[in-house]
């Protein structure tokens, strides 16, 4: 078969966001749950995040595959419906984080070989905002604050940070036990109000029952006599900057009463170092004792402590809660599950501080959706705090809509063959407007674009259409990695392709477009862009800075960083699939730093001598010279405050 290459005229937009004014709700989703039933894709936006339990730490993953075979995810190894469940939830405004770990998969020496690319191509392939460190050494936390576990955990999240990097959107969580940074005799901070000398003052409670798990009183003291006890303090310590959230346990923690004090001692660091926190309480009941029930009526308490900002004045800076597990049931009604509890949450977050902006995404169709020429289908959006919703396609307003539901249907010969753009606005009752905006393929009915060339693997789902031997196919039932199509029953012939011998089309991507910069310092530049389409998936952008490539990415924004200060620079892009077809390259776009101190040495080093004034980069932050020294690798911007401050 020859096959020619063609260039689209015309290229998409896409505009992802993801609205961080929401309420911080996050919730665990088993993956041992059928996610193809429809459940994982039809949890309700109350639900801001969902942290998808759970793959190995020593995971293994093809980029591109999207094979889950070898990844630890307890359900059907059909990767393409997951991603689609991450798209469908994506655009409802809903985050899929990946959890990493559990009490099942840290039992070998083996859970330690980890591979921290093979786990970030994991994540950039299906499109998941980040992951969640669930370390629990041997099961449980009884020895995560022995100092060789402490460094693990801190390798485990400075590795992922450097390929899964703040700059590029992506999320660094972690599911600590609730009593982390509360001190504890071994990890301990003195510095901090909630210091291990400092219980008594704290709980009002003597020491007769510290260490003790469980009394009829419910003591609270205990909180500080457990071996994971302040085991966050170093961790935090070390790499507390990289983290975007801290989910904590605060369960299996025996009968103490006053959970609240996690939360605050966490908190006190999050107003340190930067991240938010999400206290995490469990459905009823507990799965061993001594109990500890987050009733109804507890789970609103704890909610308004944290959206109240509990003892260290943390209203309004984005904190929550996490629930173990959105589909539990709970013990005291058949009626409430995960689910339930969160959107309790949720409401008492809102109210405490209210999103009045508006909120759009586009639920149908998905982003890079190839619609068959001729056929019909909804354009539907999801809405928050709107009264009206204008509908556009390539750019014109096709209908205005002031009542839900907000969906108009296209009708058949309504677009011609090609790429098409869908984009809607949301006006919120107070005039301000938020947007969404996807992309689109008609193709012809005999197209075999979007379909995937056999492969000798499980297809354990029926329905897989494949190509194979200029024929399309389709699987009846479970195929094995032996079942040829044409030569097992397994395969059903639909049709052939290239009938007479005629060329086939193959489109490389198109040219990437709609770049601009959302954000620029006097060091560094972000750029943003429109995703390339074409007959085969994006495997990376190559960027070009002046003419020179610079860097590869697969997600359509890039952070240049070590520029000079009121300086222009031009960018252009490339786009190459995964059969190393490449798109020509973008036009330039000219982008000039800020204005900022001339004396900046662009990223910190050691054995260098520093002044007043001077401006650095280190981890993802600009720090400001305070007292002139010469550096040395203990005193780090991000630690000795008495030398650096942070620099906006």
């Amino acid at each position: 078969m020859k096959t020619k290459t063609l260039i689209p005229e015309r290229s998409l937009s896409f505009l992802g966001k993801k609205n961080s004014k929401l309420p911080l709700v996050v919730g665990y989703f088993p993956s041992w749950s059928d996610y193809s039933t429809n459940i994982l894709r039809n949890i309700p936006e109350e639900v801001t995040y969902v942290f998808l339990s759970f793959v190995k730490p020593n995971m293994r993953y093809k980029k591109g595959s999207f094979d889950l075979i070898n990844t630890g995810l307890q359900c059907d190894n059909n990767g393409r419906v997951l991603k689609e469940a991450v798209e469908i939830l994506k655009a409802r405004g809903i985050g899929i984080i990946l959890s990493i770990g559990g009490e099942t998969y840290w039992g070998s020496n083996e859970a330690y070989d980890i591979d921290h690319q093979q786990i970030a191509d994991f994540v950039r392939d299906f499109g998941f905002e980040g992951i969640d460190w669930d370390y629990e050494p041997n099961g449980s936390f009884a020895t995560i604050g022995e100092p060789e576990n402490i460094r693990r955990f801190i390798s485990m999240i400075e590795e992922s940070r450097k390929l899964l990097p703040k700059e590029e959107g992506f999320i660094i969580a972690c599911a600590p036990s609730g009593v982390g940074a509360l001190g504890g005799q071994i990890n301990n901070d003195p510095e901090s109000p909630y210091a291990y000398s400092k219980r008594e003052q704290i709980t009002g409670e003597s020491d007769v029952h510290l260490g003790q798990a469980t009394s009829p009183m419910g003591y609270s003291i205990p909180l500080f006599g457990f071996g994971a006890t302040g085991h966050m303090i170093p961790v935090i310590k070390a790499v507390g900057h990289h983290l975007d959230f801290i989910a904590f346990q605060g369960y299996n923690v025996g009968t103490a009463t006053r959970r609240e004090l996690m939360y605050d001692s966490y908190a006190y660091y999050a107003n340190i170092y930067g991240f938010k926190v999400a206290f995490g309480m469990h459905v009823p009941n507990e799965p061993w004792g001594p109990f500890y029930k987050y009733s109804e009526e507890k789970i609103k308490e704890y909610t308004h402590h944290v959206a109240q900002g509990g003892e260290q004045n943390r209203f309004g800076k984005g904190d929550g809660v996490m629930y173990w597990q959105l589909l539990q049931k709970s013990a005291d009604s058949s009626s409430m599950n995960g689910i339930e509890y969160s959107k309790i949450s949720y409401h008492i977050l809102d109210n405490a501080n209210p999103v009045t902006s508006p909120n759009i995404s586009i639920s149908s169709p998905l982003h890079n959706a190839l619609i068959k020429e001729g056929d019909a289908f909804d354009f539907r959006v999801n809405t928050k705090r709107t009264n009206l919703v204008k509908f556009y396609i390539d750019g014109q307003l096709i209908k205005v809509l002031n009542a839900e539901p907000f969906k108009i249907t296209i009708n058949q010969n309504q677009l011609s063959k090609g790429y098409h753009t869908l984009d809607a606005i949301a006006c919120g009752v107070t005039g301000e407007e938020d947007a969404a905006s996807i992309s689109i393929k008609v193709i012809s009915n005999d197209s075999v674009e979007g379909i995937a060339h056999w492969e000798a693997k499980v297809y354990s789902a029926a329905g897989n259409e494949v190509l194979y031997d200029n024929k399309v196919w389709s699987n009846k039932w479970y195929a094995g990695d032996s079942d040829i199509p044409g030569k097992s029953d397994v395969w059903q012939f639909i049709r052939g392709v290239g009938n007479g011998g005629e060329d086939v089309v193959v489109s490389v991507p198109s040219v990437p477009s709609g770049i601009f910069s959302p954000v620029q310092t006097h060091s560094s530049i972000t750029i943003h862009w429109n995703p390339s389409n074409g007959s085969h998936s994006i495997a990376f952008y190559t960027i070009y800075r002046n003419g020179t490539e610079i860097d590869k990415v697969n997600k359509t924004e890039f952070t240049d960083i070590n520029l000079h200060s009121e300086s222009e620079y031009s960018y252009q892009i490339k786009a190459t699939d995964m059969n190393s077809n490449s798109s020509l390259m973008s036009n330039p776009v000219i982008v000039k730093t800020k204005e900022g101190n001339e004396n900046v040495s662009l990223t910190w080093i050691v054995k260098k001598w520093y002044i007043d004034g001077d401006v650095v980069r280190f981890g993802s932050f600009d720090y400001k010279c305070v007292m002139q020294h010469t550096s040395n690798k203990f005193w780090t911007p991000d630690k000795a405050t008495s030398l650096w401050v942070e620099y906006v």
